[in-house]
């Protein structure tokens, strides 16, 4: 009987060995982005990650691998200007093509965003960097949008968008600026899948972030807490997910990857 007994216990430990094993291979450790200027939380970052800065964080080999500089304006992408990024430690380049009034895209550039994102793709495959292509919201859906009560709503005004079939296999990697869409969470996931399968059916290799911001939308404050739902929802069809922080809200990066680690989707140290 005690024979028994110990066997049944060996038994059923093994079972739950098996059990935690596969939760923690099921698991998705996403990569965290700050690809703006601005506040990151240093301890909590991993070696997948993304920062805008060349500098040595002094993690030692959790420092992030994917430190990268934004431009603007492909005229400002000149050889020289690329060899001195590479040479002060960027390893990525970033084309951030905005129709916004105050942005610096040249309106050249905003009526052809798919031409001038594979252009600047290649500029910096040419200087030996990688390449991160971050339209701005209008640029990737196609349409204009306006939020109210917590709800995004798609206009029917039309803006010329970057075509992803054609620009796809030109990317390292992609941010979607879906923050727009982050208090509807139905939307924020509908468009999310919509345009991470488009980019996966043309390029898998890619590297997919999502956006979100510190930033009121759709008329609805935004909290680290109250993003976790829309965050946890789109996790199976990205790679990571770049946060946008405002001056002075500091606490909500860091409250936002405590709780992405949490919930079981950041692995220290991965990547």
């Amino acid at each position: 009987m005690t024979h028994l007994l110990k066997t049944s216990v060996l038994v059923l430990a093994l079972m739950m060995s098996l059990c935690a094993s596969d939760a923690t291979a099921g698991q998705k450790s996403l990569r965290v982005a700050f690809g703006d200027h601005g506040f990151f939380p240093t301890n909590l970052l991993n070696a997948g990650d993304l920062v805008w800065t060349a500098k040595d964080l002094g993690l030692g080999t959790n420092s992030p691998g994917m430190r990268l500089c934004k431009f603007m304006d492909t005229s400002k992408m000149t050889p020289e200007a690329l060899a001195k990024r590479k040479q002060e430690g960027y390893n990525w380049i970033c084309y951030d093509n905005e129709d916004g009034k105050t942005w610096p895209t040249p309106k050249s550039e905003l009526a052809d965003p798919t031409k001038y994102t594979i252009l600047a793709a290649k500029l910096t495959h040419a200087a030996g960097l990688k390449f991160l292509a971050e339209p701005n919201f209008d640029l990737l859906v196609g349409h204009g949008s306006r939020g109210e009560n917590g709800k995004l709503i798609i206009s029917d005004r039309t803006v010329p968008s970057v075509d992803l079939k054609e620009a796809g296999p030109y990317l390292d990697a992609i941010s979607f600026q879906l923050q727009r869409a982050q208090a509807d969470g139905e939307q924020y996931l509908k468009l999310t899948r919509q345009y991470a399968a488009e980019m996966r059916a043309i390029n898998p290799n890619a590297v997919i972030f999502v956006q979100v911001t510190s930033r009121a939308k759709s008329g609805k404050q935004s909290t680290a807490v109250g993003l976790m739902p829309a965050i946890e929802s789109v996790a199976p069809v990205v790679d990571g997910i770049w946060i946008h922080v405002d001056p002075r809200a500091d606490d909500f990066a860091t409250e936002l990857v405590t709780l992405m680690g949490q919930a079981g989707l950041r692995v220290p140290g991965e990547r």
